[in-house]
């Protein structure tokens, strides 16, 4: 294990070599054996070296022998020798190997395999890595896929990407920064970061129901205990004498005799160590854990003031206020210490256990098999913001390396394989039963082939910070108490906006954060922050009524299960929400970290859909209602909560775009009778950015932007940042802080939208920085940003962020994947065009990419695909053919409440991907058609052609009336476009005004109601003179007389140009 500081992009590596060193040294804790460098060109890589395989000559950075690639790396590679043998098999004499470092091996893969290296080889192990392609000027950063090692990017002034083991590397010189994903990978190259490796726990469904085997769930952890000793220095294991670790113990002293990687065994008898206050139950029973195992057992004991001493330097190394982490680091860093002091650089722990078997005694509660698991995967993709950052951090303080078998790859894939029901703590006639059940049971042998004394084995589940003594967490209150004024704890919403604390406890945690980290930085938004009793996600706390009031991560907090709980008149404040002591957290969670005074009631068909979106989360999947309709605002939007106050705003749903963005001022055209505009002098939590190298301006020395749309359209202004989160009820749904555009001028853009705001969804051009979805999403582990769906209907619909809602699927209709393309834009490959039996456009007629863009009222064809489908169904709804009448410019009249069934679809064929055969889309009339004007007489209305010319461009845009009824899925992760017709729910707006409809010419239904030529066009000419002095005063020429194609195409493609 070690530390690992990389910058990227610099204009001249040479004078910041100093700079970077110094500023490498904060990781030195990390690695305090040996310090390396590589400074060339445009790149910096420090590396700060903790020796553990290969001590004399694994120094790194690492270099393939040409040294035109260079490797830093942070982690132990398990596999590294099958990679090694099966590289050389594939490529035998290319590759020569210059130490015996286990990590070495990944330079060698890139060079090999390329971009895709970690998808298509096994790597087995926890790391972070950064490699430097000289030949190509690119470089690569990964993390393994539960996040065991931490990761840091940000983003300096002078336009550098730079790269960490922990953040307090990047706190000075990077203005924003925030956690790399666990599981993915990102390369230069494309811009883009992606998940090189699905594992099994990413969704909860399906919930696998294969049966699991003892013997082979016992077989698979010791395989996993096992590839972890790897090891050529003295190593031992954390023993709290709880299940987890003395597993882990009694494997390894079974194969304690094991020869190090490359020599004899340094210690061949395991050595132990144990931590807590005098006479605590942890101390206790790994006392007879150790004895029974015949360990060299090493048994610490610290006292409360020593561990209150040492807070703040547990919180600047730990770099987190999470009041759960903290409790249970700070006697892990005392204990890392003392083993540091014996000789010993690396121990395995436990750690991960209860995440996979449901060891917290909270899951005694769950209400069936299908939520256990889905918890299981929640609290698993949480641990890089918690346990595994402790037991990472806490050792590393000293330089001591924490391995923790549990989170293995493989035997994950094994333990997250199998039904869960086998896991539950109830058998399958509803009778109570210990926690891991099946874990327990898989180690229960007879006592000539035991691994525990039985007593250990079924002891009831203890967490690490009650283990080591429960007076210690009764302690940290009682000192906060002294510590924090009633004063303080009252304007502590207006200290810190974010993640504000709710306990004296948080707040004397976060006052420390603060003094390190600043009080309201980037730091903060990296930190982990939720809700919980026992170590629970927030979801799982709406598990049990009683859990209510009692949202304290001490297994005492779980009346009824823990055998020493806290009495019923136990309660306390929540951590994230804000919610009063005995009051549900998800009755208040709107508006979670802002002050309650500053609270606003949810529009009634947001708070309506509350039942929906709360069952939606159960499975990762966050909900917001979309409002608005094609006729009435030609966009559909959602409502952002904005600032402190926050204040309400619609916002286009538009994954043409990568802004989000308000109006800073006045704006004659924005939809004022949706949301006010937002006010960003109101705000007292905004502030703006200075200007960089990522700006497109400077405006009075902040940072400014322009962005052009391809109708014609653009807007100007600058970046500012303030709290923002979607507009709903859920409880993991808390504001976080976002950089935003304020639009100073806007040309055309609003007019044609009638909107507040811009809500992009597509990716940014610019490497590193991500769109707004993401940064509303980066610290809430249960959703997967990177995954997200748009349901549409005609009164507005669904965005979902993290999957996507099956219930809306239309009968007899399924899924269907297209490539995605998301480098700048969403695009998809058309290949063909037929109406009927009508070939209307073929390969020679589409060029690029068709840019899929929710923020264009039509879809644009180019001219001469536009021509020939129009003419295609003219042709073929001539007279009543159709059922519906000719009339107008491409209108047919309907009667009222009737659909345009008869018209034949459009069949759109897709590229379905390399290797792939083509897909073929409908687009149904009810979507390629709209209601023009929803005003009728004598009982007709009028159905227009919703798509248009693109001129002169052969580009294709599917806006939104190709989205009308239709489920699409944006699978960033595996570049898919799910594609599926759906009944998507409507939402009516509470401010929804009355539809107004169309004048003039151009309106069919007026048209239809002249039966003499000579009077129609007497009363067209009559009505025309008539709207034009009507509207003129309000400055609506452009609809006037003819609501003519030119103002038709003026809707709003929102892709980036």
């Amino acid at each position: 294990m070690c530390g690992i500081l990389a910058l990227f992009g610099l204009q001249d590596a040479g004078p910041l070599r100093k700079q970077v060193v110094e500023a490498a040294k904060l990781l030195r804790h990390r690695g305090p054996d040996w310090s390396g460098v590589y400074c060339e060109g445009s790149t910096i890589i420090a590396h700060e070296r903790l020796a553990i395989v290969d001590p004399d000559s694994g120094d790194q950075p690492l270099y393939n022998e040409a040294r035109d690639i260079v490797l830093g790396v942070n982690g132990e590679i398990y596999n590294y020798d099958e990679l090694q043998k099966a590289l050389q098999a594939r490529a035998p004499g290319k590759h020569r190997f210059l130490t015996k470092s286990d990590c070495e091996v990944l330079l060698h893969l890139y060079a090999e395999d390329g971009l895709d290296f970690m998808s298509k080889n096994e790597v087995l192990g926890m790391y972070a890595f950064a490699i430097w392609d000289k030949r190509k000027q690119t470089y690569v950063v990964a993390r393994d896929p539960v996040g065991i090692i931490p990761l840091y990017i940000g983003w300096a002034a002078d336009g550098s990407v730079q790269v960490a083991s922990e953040l307090k590397a990047l706190h000075k010189a990077c203005e924003r920064y925030e956690e790399f994903p666990p599981g993915h990978v990102f390369d230069s190259a494309s811009g883009q970061r992606r998940m090189f490796y699905t594992p099994v726990w990413n969704q909860p469904t399906p919930v696998p129901t294969k049966e699991m085997a003892l013997s082979a769930l016992r077989e698979a952890f010791e395989n996993a205990v096992i590839s972890h000793m790897m090891s050529d220095v003295p190593y031992g294991v954390l023993l709290s004498g709880g299940l987890d670790s003395s597993l882990v113990a009694s494997i390894m002293s079974k194969n304690s005799h094991r020869k190090c990687e490359h020599g004899p065994a340094s210690w061949p008898q395991l050595h132990s160590f144990s931590t807590g206050l005098r006479g605590s139950p942890d101390l206790k029973a790994a006392k007879e854990v150790a004895s029974f195992l015949g360990t060299v057992h090493h048994e610490y004991v610290f006292t409360v003031d020593e561990a209150l001493d040492a807070l703040p330097d547990v919180i600047y190394h730990l770099e987190t206020f999470d009041v759960t982490t903290i409790r249970a680091s700070t006697p892990m860093y005392l204990m890392a210490r003392r083993i540091r002091a014996a000789g010993v650089k690396m121990v395995l722990s436990g750690e991960g256990a209860d995440e996979i078997f449901g060891g917290y005694l909270y899951f005694h509660k769950a209400p069936n098999a299908e939520e256990f698991h889905a918890e299981n995967c929640r609290k698993i993709k949480q641990l890089h913001l918690y346990d595994c950052l402790r037991a990472n951090k806490a050792m590393m303080a000293w330089g001591v390396e924490a391995r923790v078998p549990f989170l293995d790859r493989k035997f994950m894939e094994v333990a997250m394989g199998f039904d869960p029901v086998q896991k539950m703590c109830k058998d399958e006639a509803g009778k109570p039963r210990c926690e891991k059940w099946i874990l327990r049971k898989a180690f229960d042998l007879p006592s000539d082939r035991a691994y525990l004394p039985q007593e250990v084995l079924w002891r009831q589940k203890e967490q690490f910070s009650d283990g080591v003594g429960y007076s210690w967490i009764d302690s940290i209150k009682a000192h906060a108490e002294k510590a924090v004024t009633d004063q303080q704890m009252a304007t502590a919403p207006n200290r810190f906006p974010v993640k504000t604390p709710r306990t004296k406890e948080a707040y004397m945690f976060r006052q420390f954060f603060a003094q390190h980290f600043g009080e309201n930085s980037a730091a903060a938004g990296c930190v982990g922050w939720q809700d919980s009793i026992a170590c629970s996600s927030e979801v799982a706390l709406k598990w049990d009524k009683a859990f209510q009031g009692r949202a304290d991560a001490s297994g005492r907090a779980v009346a009824g299960v823990h055998v020493q709980a806290y009495d019923n008149s136990y309660t306390t404040a929540s951590q994230s929400s804000g919610a009063e002591n005995g009051e549900p957290a998800a009755k208040k969670a709107v508006l979670v970290a802002w002050p309650e005074k500053f609270r606003i009631e949810l529009f009634e068909a947001a708070a309506g859909h509350a039942a929906a979106a709360a069952a939606a989360d159960d499975n990762g999947v966050e909900i917001t209602p979309l409002f608005g309709n094609i006729n009435a605002y030609a966009y559909f939007f959602a409502e952002l909560l904005v600032g402190t106050p926050p204040q309400a705003a619609s916002v286009i749903v538009d994954t043409g775009s990568a802004l989000c963005g308000f109006p800073c001022v006045g704006c004659s055209h924005c939809g004022h009778h949706l949301d006010p505009l937002f006010d960003m002098k109101a705000s007292n939590t905004s502030r703006t950015l200075p200007c960089g190298p990522d700006c497109n301006r400077c405006d009075a020395a902040r940072c400014g932007y322009v962005e052009s749309y391809s109708e014609g359209s653009s807007i100007s202004g600058f970046w500012f940042r303030d709290l923002v989160m979607l507009n709903g009820s859920d409880a993991d749904n808390h504001p976080v802080e976002a950089s935003m555009g304020c639009h100073l001028d806007e040309r055309k853009l609003f007019y044609t939208q009638k909107v507040n705001g811009i809500l992009g969804l597509a990716p940014h051009r610019i490497t590193g920085k991500s769109n707004v979805l993401k940064d509303l999403f980066r610290d809430k582990g249960h959703v997967n940003a990177a995954v997200f769906a748009l349901c549409l209907a005609e009164w507005g619909g669904e965005l979902s962020v993290g999957g996507y809602d099956g219930r809306y699927a239309a009968s007899g209709s399924h899924m269907q994947w297209l490539q995605l393309h998301h480098a700048g834009y969403y695009g998809v490959e058309l290949r063909a065009v037929t109406f009927g039996m009508h070939a209307v456009g073929g390969p020679e007629e589409f060029t690029g990419r068709a840019v899929v863009d929710s923020g264009t009222t039509f879809t644009y064809f180019p001219a001469k695909v536009y021509d020939t489908l129009r003419q295609a169904i003219k042709e073929a709804c001539e007279g009543l053919r159709c059922g519906a009448k000719p009339v107008g410019n491409d209108c047919w009249l309907l009667p009222i409440g009737s659909s345009p069934d008869k018209f034949a679809p459009v069949m759109l064929t897709f590229g379905g991907g390399s290797g792939k055969a083509d897909v073929s889309v409908s687009w149904p009339a009810k979507s390629y058609l709209f209601r023009r004007g929803m005003r009728a007489t004598e009982g007709f209305e009028a159905w227009c052609l919703a798509f248009t010319s693109n001129g002169f461009s052969k580009e294709t845009v599917l806006g939104v009336s190709f989205f009308m009824s239709k489920t699409l899925i944006f699978d960033t992760t595996s570049s898919k476009l799910g594609v599926e017709d759906a009944n998507c729910p409507q939402h009516h707006h509470s401010a929804q005004v009355v539809v107004e409809p169309f004048s003039g010419m151009d309106s069919p239904v007026e048209e239809h109601l002249q039966q003499d030529a000579p009077m129609q066009q007497l009363g067209l000419v009559l009505g025309c003179i008539g709207a034009v002095l009507l509207f003129l005063s309000a400055g609506m020429f452009a609809w006037a007389c003819s609501f003519s194609e030119e103002e038709a195409n003026e809707s709003s493609e929102n892709f980036l140009n």
